[in-house]
């Protein structure tokens, strides 16, 4: 008779705890950031249908692996990660680096943790085709004394692989008051605000960079505000440069004089910012990426 009653107390228990829904799991930081973190991209399950919740969300997948998609209930996310910028975005258009945890509920669920992520800069329209492949770049460490030299290495994400070239070249140069000094900066940038992109290395010795993603937030720190020239009102204005952070750099003073009316436009996904410079302090413009942290304009 115990026995029985026991038996019919377990299946409450079962039934109950499979009606349950199952609440993300706090995340845990493996021991070493070597093993079981990993760059992912992922896309909605719009045709999925389950029985039981909690359903999966997203198929996701390792990047430059053999491996199957696996489908995942959700994300979780690393404290100051912004949700919004990955679970909202168009498919194919974010990577994200991270790991994946799973539940000890019935049914199970598994959830991946992004530590941080990466968004994709836009191309004109059609103008490239993203190779199958995701890198990170690093200086080889050699040193010649003619050129070509193959002083740069691109490192397959998640296998390491290596191979030296000659230097990078970008699809990017076509679009509008595009900011190179801060795109290469972000090439060889420290590990965790270093891009990412997919490409391909030509017969020539060089990695062709088709389509680039780069780490959000950017700056990886704040800009302090720049220092304040001493200029002589009326006929002197304060003009400003831009280092590779596009944070603003006082250059002085210069003479006002006239500038020209005209304002450019931006390509969709960029914003258009400008600061006073050069000659009668004109502004100087750029297109920044939108996702970007907008600087503010210093004073004139």
């Amino acid at each position: 008779m115990k026995y029985f009653i026991a038996l019919i107390v377990l299946g409450i228990l079962c039934s109950l705890s499979l009606g349950q829904k199952t609440d993300a799991p706090k995340p845990t930081e493996p021991a070493s950031s070597k093993v079981g973190v990993f760059y992912y991209s992922f896309h909605p399950t719009d045709d999925i249908r389950c029985k039981r919740p909690p359903c999966p969300k997203y198929h996701v997948k390792r990047i430059n692996s053999n491996e199957d998609k696996q489908l995942i209930t959700d994300f979780t996310f690393e404290s100051g990660v912004n949700k919004s910028h990955v679970v909202d975005a168009k498919p194919g258009t974010v990577v994200v680096y991270g790991y994946l945890i799973s539940t000890k509920t019935l049914p199970p669920s598994t959830f991946l943790h992004v530590v941080r992520y990466y968004k994709e800069l836009p191309h004109q329209v059609g103008s490239v085709e993203r190779g199958s492949k995701y890198y990170s770049f690093k200086f080889s460490g050699i040193v010649c004394v003619t050129t070509p030299c193959p002083a740069y290495t691109a490192v397959e994400l998640n296998t390491n692989n290596a191979t030296n070239h000659f230097g990078i070249l970008n699809s990017y140069a076509n679009v509008t008051l595009f900011d190179n000094e801060w795109f290469n900066a972000r090439i060889y940038d420290k590990e965790e605000h270093r891009l990412v992109a997919t490409g391909y290395y030509t017969k020539e010795g060089y990695f062709q960079i088709e389509s680039a993603f780069v780490h959000i937030p950017d700056p990886l720190t704040k800009c302090q505000p720049p220092a304040v020239a001493v200029c002589k009102p009326p006929n002197q204005v304060r003009i400003y440069t831009r280092d590779s952070n596009r944070c603003y750099v006082s250059d002085g003073c210069t003479e006002s004089g006239a500038c020209i009316l005209s304002i450019p436009t931006c390509q969709p996904g960029y914003r258009l910012v400008g600061h006073p410079a050069g000659k009668f302090g004109c502004p100087a413009y750029y297109c920044d990426y939108e996702y970007l942290d907008v600087i503010p304009s210093p004073n004139k």
